[in-house]
Order: C-alpha cells, then sequence, then structure tokens
C-alpha cells in the first residue's frame, strides 16, 4: 500500500512539474506550445542544487537534439546562444525562463499541444560525478508567460 501510495505522490510530482534527486531540486517545468510546422521549442524551470553543480547538458525523446542557452541583450540587440554548463551554485534558485538561460529542443517529433508532457533528461555534474534528473514539463498555450518575445518561433 505505501508503495502504491509513493508511486502515485512521485507521479503526481512529475506531472506537475517537480522533480528531486540527489540533492537536486526541480520545480515548475513548462514548455511553449508549438505552431503547426514549427520544429523547436523553449523548456523552462527553476534549478536549485543542495550542493555546487553544472547543468552540463540535456536530452529529450520529444526532440532530435536538445542544448542549454542564454538569451542576452548584446549591442542593443537580443541574441541567444548555446553554452556548454549552466553554473548551479549551492543553495541557489537558478531561474530557466524566457528571455534567459532556457532549454531549446530542435527538430521536434510532433507538435507540443497544450497540456501534453514532455520528458526532459537534465545532465548533472557535481564532484567530478556526472549524473541525470528527469524532469516533465507541462505544455503551456503560446501565449504563456514570454510568449510575446517570439522565441522558439524560428
Amino acid at each position: 500500500m505505501k508503495s502504491t501510495i509513493a508511486s502515485g505522490l512521485f507521479a503526481l510530482l512529475l506531472a506537475a512539474g517537480f522533480a528531486r534527486a540527489d540533492g537536486i531540486e526541480v520545480n515548475g517545468a513548462w514548455a511553449k506550445a508549438t505552431m503547426p510546422g514549427q520544429k523547436v521549442a523553449g523548456v523552462y524551470m527553476e534549478i536549485r542544487s543542495d550542493r555546487a553543480a553544472r547543468l552540463v547538458g540535456v536530452e529529450s525523446p520529444v526532440a532530435g537534439a536538445a542544448e542549454v542557452h542564454e538569451m542576452r541583450h548584446q549591442d542593443g540587440v537580443m541574441r541567444m546562444r548555446h553554452i556548454e554548463a549552466l553554473d548551479l551554485p549551492a543553495g541557489q534558485v537558478i531561474k530557466l525562463a524566457p528571455g534567459g538561460f532556457h532549454v531549446m529542443l530542435f527538430e521536434l517529433r510532433q507538435p507540443l499541444k497544450p497540456g501534453d508532457k514532455v520528458q526532459v533528461t537534465l545532465k548533472i555534474e557535481r564532484g567530478g560525478k556526472r549524473g541525470d534528473v528527469e524532469v516533465v514539463a507541462v505544455v503551456k498555450p503560446p501565449s504563456a508567460e514570454g510568449a510575446e518575445s517570439g522565441h522558439g518561433q524560428q
């Protein structure tokens, strides 16, 4: 009985965009729905590590490729670039949000529709060791927070 309750609670937390593994906590994971024919999408969340770590990669079964990206103003222009790693300082919440750090999914295998759930695997490095944190992001409508930036409409 306890096992069934624990499994159900874990499934509920994943469905709500929450995950926890080996001192890494992820909250509020979501992805923006895509338009017909769109092959890229952004994924956003908050990550907290109990000790210094780095996000060094990302994968998703819904995409041919996935990367960690940063958007920033440079010379009066908003620019997006792939980053090799994102530092996760001990005890600090790092926000992946529209207009800042985020996960990009490329070569989408299917459109992302509001209400869908997208599995994302975060590749975390801590103390010279690598591990995975499985996250489920809930797909929100294109009008969700940050949609007005046009990001992901490439």
